[in-house]
């Protein structure tokens, strides 16, 4: 073999190995994929996925299946664990806690309470009268 001939295989091969556009983990399923190409913003690829997913992926997807969470089952109970301990030790968020927001009084509004808001002082609307038959 010549050598522009393995200088061509090995620049192929180092240009086919990276990112290859169109690469997937063949290990994550479709649920996963659309979740990711989600996430990226990547809403044409999204698209892609969703509508070459079947029935059965598409339910599996409603249901939470097949989707790895972004946080470990650890992770999740250490930071739940320590959320506890801050709330018994008083140190926790208040906010989150139980606030209580106070809503002014608004005054219920309807048709009828309309001409009270346009009303101005050279005209007066006049009661509408409903004919009874």
């Amino acid at each position: 073999m010549s050598r522009a001939g393995a200088l061509i295989l090995i620049s192929a091969g180092i240009l086919l190995s990276g990112c290859w556009p169109w690469h997937h983990d063949s290990s994550s399923t479709p649920q996963q994929q659309f979740l990711e190409a989600l996430n990226h913003g990547n809403s044409a690829e999204a698209t892609r996925i969703w509508l070459n997913m079947n029935g059965d992926e598409r339910s599996a997807f409603a249901r939470g299946e097949g989707i790895r969470p972004a946080v470990s089952a650890e992770q999740a109970e250490a930071a739940m664990k320590q959320h506890a301990q801050d709330q018994s030790n008083g140190t926790g968020d208040t906010k989150s806690a139980g606030a209580t927001v106070d809503v002014p009084h608004v005054e219920p509004a309807g048709l009828d309470t309309l001409p009270k808001y346009f009303k101005s002082d050279s005209a007066t609307v006049p009661p509408s009268t409903v004919p009874t038959f």
